[in-house]
């Protein structure tokens, strides 16, 4: 993981040699750098580069160059507005990194889909017929 620090030093002492290119793995940036240095452009531009790495936050120094290696340690769960349990990631241990993967929630259960109706009743949303026939089509659908 690069740090941004030491490439806004390499930047400023460095620059003129495009060791911080190299360091951020932009090789021909780097190459450029090294064939130019006869000029003092590229001391100048490693200065500019220098200043502009250290006064970049972390956050934006990591998307930008930290973003492959980039990983979640922590995981979280998230609860959705009807309060029903939604895990947003899975975690697997590869290289000893978490790595947040994607799953599909699970589908509500029969419970939920009538207490979810029920209240639909309660709040005069559907009439007791409605009702009934929701749940017949969810029992005769599920059971």
């Amino acid at each position: 993981m690069k740090n941004k620090t030491t490439a806004g030093l390499l930047a400023i002492l460095l620059g003129g040699l495009g060791i911080h290119k190299f360091y951020l793995e932009q090789t021909l940036a780097g190459v450029l750098y090294l064939l130019f240095m006869w000029t003092g452009i590229p001391a100048i531009l490693g200065l500019i580069d220098g200043i502009i790495l250290l006064s970049m936050s972390d956050e934006d120094f990591n998307d930008k160059y930290n973003n492959k290696q980039t990983s979640t340690a922590n995981e979280t769960l998230q609860y959705d507005e009807s309060c029903s349990r939604t895990d947003n990631s899975q975690t697997s241990d590869i290289n000893n990194n978490f790595v947040a993967q994607p799953t599909q929630p699970a589908p509500p259960s029969v419970a939920e889909i009538l207490i979810s109706y029920k209240q639909l009743l309660d709040n005069q949303i559907i009439t007791q017929e409605e009702f009934d026939a929701l749940k017949h089509r969810v029992l005769s659908k599920r059971g």
